[in-house]
C-alpha cells in the first residue's frame, strides 16, 4: 500500500515532536544541574536514571502484556 501524502506529513509531525520533547528535557535536565540542591550523582539519579527506568517500562510492559 503507497503511503499518501497527509500520512508522510502525519510521521513527519511525530518526528518532529520526539525531537522537540528530546531537546526539551535535555534543556531542563541541564538546568537542574545549575539548580536542584545536592551532589551530582543525585542530580543525575533524579533526571536520567529514574526517568530511563520508567521508560523502559513504559515501552516493553506493553510489549508483554499484548
Amino acid at each position: 500500500m503507497p503511503h499518501t501524502p497527509a500520512w508522510r506529513n502525519f510521521k513527519r509531525t511525530q518526528d518532529l515532536t520526539v525531537a522537540t520533547a528530546g531537546l526539551i528535557y535535555a534543556g531542563a535536565v541541564v538546568h537542574a544541574f545549575d539548580r536542584l540542591p545536592g551532589g551530582a550523582e543525585m542530580i543525575a539519579q533524579r533526571t536520567l536514571i529514574w526517568p530511563a527506568v520508567f521508560l523502559s517500562l513504559s515501552f516493553t510492559l506493553p510489549l508483554l502484556i499484548g
